[in-house]
């Protein structure tokens, strides 16, 4: 049951893709995935990308979107976007004319056409002030901006997001709709981010008639160990109750465990000896442990086996710190250790 994933970037040093494979037959069998296929000028300017997918049935990569990009100078003149037909060929559906000058914080305009009754006709634009990650055109990304919809031909107000940088570098988005009169609060998002660029807490609400959404407000938070590697996410959801946020789940490397579990067996003993090991692992319990998962820092599965004794040996591991997460009766325990 090994598996592992691979992300892949360009000589640009941008992401194009991720894949993931497990360990069959003897050799690693890509089970899906995605990638972008980039292509530069001479200037090391973006000119075309071409997204696709990993289809397992056909063993093949289909493509299904395509996006060019036309220069005129430092003016970025037009995009166009592309998605696969019937036939698994690409065709024009809609596209995207980008007016901004390179390192402009002037107010931007991005109109999306789409083809109806075959001409191309505006749908929407943006009014851009800010852009997120500006020449890397896989990931362009307006954050300021007010989103226009065109109706009887006019373009009218619909939508408007403002983001605000905070001290820690993290940032602030507020998002308002519009009804014709008034701009109403919508959501906002918050990042907190440490000194060292680790994610510590995102935090998501959304409102109707300025009144908090409560099905959607949650709250992440991070804990990292020394090496920046992440140990924990806990969720919290807002609680109508109390208008707090109460404790629903953590994620522990990436292993999603499940609190009810983990509360009923929480005097279940399981006290790892020796720890730090360079061998064998003892697991004392009286429950019966029917199977055993170790995962590393990245939150891979390294090791899983059906436990039939109280001993493990992990002879093979790398050194490092590792989470044990032991199967004790379908409730779910989990510690850490070191691998020497």
């Amino acid at each position: 049951n090994m598996q592992k994933t691979i992300t892949t970037r360009d000589n640009q040093g941008y992401q194009t893709g991720n894949q993931y494979f497990i360990w069959e037959n003897g050799d690693w069998t890509l089970q899906f995935g995605d990638r972008i296929l980039t292509n530069y000028d001479g200037s090391g300017r973006l000119i075309s990308a071409e997204s696709q997918g990993w289809d397992s049935a056909e063993q093949t990569w289909l493509t299904y979107s395509g996006t060019t990009a036309i220069y005129n100078g430092d003016l970025l003149e037009q995009l166009n976007f592309q998605e696969a037909s019937a036939d698994g060929t690409l065709e024009d559906i809609l596209y995207a004319t980008f007016g901004y000058q390179n390192g402009s914080t002037e107010a931007d305009t991005a109109t999306i056409f789409m083809s109806m009754g075959g001409e191309f006709l505006p749908v929407s634009r943006l009014l851009v002030s800010r852009w997120a990650n500006f020449g890397d055109l896989v990931n362009l990304e307006p954050v300021s901006f007010t989103e226009q919809e065109y109706l009887d031909g006019n373009f009218v107000d619909v939508f408007r997001q403002v983001r605000s940088d905070l001290d820690n570098g993290g940032y602030q988005d507020l998002g308002e709709d519009f009804d014709g009169d008034d701009w109403t609060l919508s959501y906002q998002f918050n990042l907190l981010i440490d000194d060292k660029g680790n994610i510590i807490e995102e935090k998501s609400e959304y409102y109707s008639d300025g009144e908090l959404f409560i099905e959607y407000a949650n709250l992440f938070t991070y804990t990292y160990d020394p090496n920046d590697n992440i140990l924990e996410r806990v969720q919290q959801f807002y609680d109508i109750n109390t208008n707090e946020y109460q404790f629903n789940n953590r994620s522990v490397f990436g292993v999603y465990l499940d609190v009810t579990g983990i509360e009923s067996a929480s005097n279940e003993s399981l006290a790892l000896y020796p720890n730090p090991t360079d061998a064998f692992l003892n697991l004392p319990s009286t429950t019966r442990i029917e199977e055993v998962r170790i995962f590393d820092a990245q939150g891979r599965i390294v090791k899983q086996e059906v436990s039939n004794t109280n001993q493990i040996n992990v002879s093979d591991l790398e050194a490092g710190l590792y989470i044990l997460q032991a199967n004790m009766n379908n409730r779910l325990v989990s510690t850490r250790f070191i691998k020497q």
